[in-house]
């Protein structure tokens, strides 16, 4: 009976291939508003679905994703939208997993030439295992909630300046696992150099608290950088580098290192964009709210092969060394996908990942190896 669903399912989207091309919403609420309906159903098969060492089950997971999203203005000046999906889960092997999922976001934006505001935010229910969540024969099921703002005002043709917020809460639902949550204050000063190169100097302020027995911590980030065309307009960058000092609440520990966020994209043609991330931070992990530096390179390709078909790929690699605990671990990641759009309606995805993380065979690191395909069609109507 699943196959069956599972099968028809995929059918019904793919039969949309049939609508007309024009992308009109399904109901214009005023002059400025819309409504959409959205649909999704997708076939995704996993070789460790539950992310072990040594116990590695593979499964089937068919997930169909109906939902509505309401968009309010059509300029990048100003616009704004608020999506609601609920995703549900069923599972061919291990159907213990099945669930439904809740996922809504928003986001709006306001240009007014002098004044530049964005918000995005999101509440998400997911169940899923990763290099850091994760426990012995089963899905981690958990609420993550994300908000973040920012505003920059043009003080004159050379500065301006901006301040934002972070806020993420994750939330377990197995007392196993430690929630956390955190709220984070940059200010940053821009001074333009060339007519779309910024130098830029800033600070961070970032306060993380846990529930477990670790303690909060607080972050002081100070880094100057650049943003903008690096030379050439063929060349994109996002450049910060600083000090970071994290402190403890309730011990004397602290620890301090160089951060840094390099973000470049090349603009090889068109249609190709060629593009590297490397950074280092701190973070948070559910293991007992441990608190661990992460190092990352990412390379990738992004390419518009033709006007309906799109391909994507990266690779990153990563360190996690944990604080006062032995674990470490290396990442390895790659991620391919092929998108095709047929008309404004349909999108029509194959997405493959791999995943390596090597625990170095030390005490509570994850050690495991994935790889997931995944097929998938959508309608937004």
């Amino acid at each position: 009976m699943k196959k069956t669903l599972i099968t028809t399912s995929i059918a019904v989207a793919a039969a949309a291939f049939g609508l007309s091309s024009y992308g009109a919403p399904l109901l214009a609420l005023d002059e400025d508003t819309e409504l959409f309906v959205l649909g999704s159903a997708g076939i995704q098969y996993e070789s460790n679905l539950y992310t072990d060492r040594v116990n590695r089950v593979s499964d089937f997971r068919f997930t169909a994703s109906p939902g509505v999203e309401i968009a309010h203005g059509r300029t990048p000046a100003a616009n704004a939208s608020v999506t609601y999906r609920h995703h549900f889960h069923f599972y061919d092997s291990e159907s213990t997993q099945d669930g439904n999922y809740a996922d809504l976001s928003a986001q709006a934006r306001y240009d007014t030439g002098v004044t530049i505001s964005n918000i995005q935010a999101s509440f998400r229910q997911r169940a899923s295992n990763d290099a850091d969540v994760n426990l012995v024969g089963r899905l981690v099921k958990r609420d993550e909630t994300r908000l973040n703002g920012s505003s920059r005002y043009q003080i004159s043709e050379l500065m301006g300046i901006s301040a934002g917020l972070e806020y993420a809460d994750t939330s377990f639902k197995d007392p196993a696992l430690t929630s956390f949550d955190y709220y984070a204050i940059p200010l940053t000063y821009y001074y333009k150099v060339r007519p779309q190169l910024d130098l830029t100097a800033g600070y961070r302020y970032r306060n993380t608290s846990v529930s477990g027995p670790t303690g909060d911590s607080k972050d002081n980030y100070f880094f100057v950088g650049a943003q903008g065309e690096l030379g050439s307009p063929m060349f994109i960058g996002n450049l910060s580098l600083g000090y970071q000092e994290r402190k403890f609440s309730g011990i004397n520990d602290k620890r301090s290192s160089p951060s840094y966020s390099f973000m470049v994209s090349y603009l090889a043609t068109p249609r190709i964009t060629h593009f590297a991330n490397l950074a280092y931070d701190f973070r948070t992990s559910s293991s007992q709210g441990l608190s661990y530096s992460y190092g990352s390179l990412t390379i990738g390709t992004r390419a518009r092969i033709t006007d309906m078909i799109a391909t994507n790929f990266s690779l990153t690699y990563a360190e996690a060394e944990y604080q006062r605990s032995p674990r470490a671990e290396d990442h390895m990641f790659f991620n391919a996908g092929v998108t095709y759009n047929p008309n404004d309606y349909v999108t029509i995805r194959a997405d493959y990942a791999y995943q390596s993380v090597d625990g170095k065979n030390t005490a509570g690191a994850s050690d495991y190896r994935n790889n997931r395909l995944s097929v998938s069609a959508s309608v937004r109507y």
